[in-house]
């Protein structure tokens, strides 16, 4: 009994095969793999960052420290997220657009404390 494969099949076959066996030689599997390194440790510290500060202003949330541990907490979200954008246009080539820029209104120090926790980008509230 003889298997008889069209050449186009063939042809298909030996494409992907050769795909498959070059792919991890290429300059962007070792750029993308140098960005996982480099962004892992990144998020672990923006979610331990993020975490401990975040469960501090709840818990002293009843003092006025609490709220503007809350609000700074956001701003380091936006910084950290400012860094991993930064780290994958660099490493990657990305082109990733930044939020809108942070604007304070007047108030209390530069009314970051009511801006920080009511602003779109940091709280991912819809906008009015």
């Amino acid at each position: 009994m003889v298997i008889v494969i069209p050449e186009e099949l063939e042809t298909r076959i030996r494409g992907i095969a050769h795909a498959i066996l070059r792919a991890p030689f290429t300059k962007q599997t070792w750029s993308e793999l140098f960005f996982f390194m480099v962004g892992v440790p990144l998020a672990v510290f923006g979610f331990a960052f993020i975490g401990l500060t975040m469960a501090t202003g709840v818990v002293l949330a009843i003092t006025f420290i609490g709220l503007a541990i809350i609000a700074l907490s956001i701003r380091g979200a936006r910084g950290i997220g400012g860094i991993h954008r930064a780290v994958a246009r660099g490493i990657l080539g990305e082109q990733i657009d930044d939020p809108d820029p942070f604007v304070a209104r007047p108030g209390f120090l530069g009314g970051c404390s009511r801006r920080c926790v009511t602003e779109p980008v940091g709280g991912r509230w819809p906008t009015r």
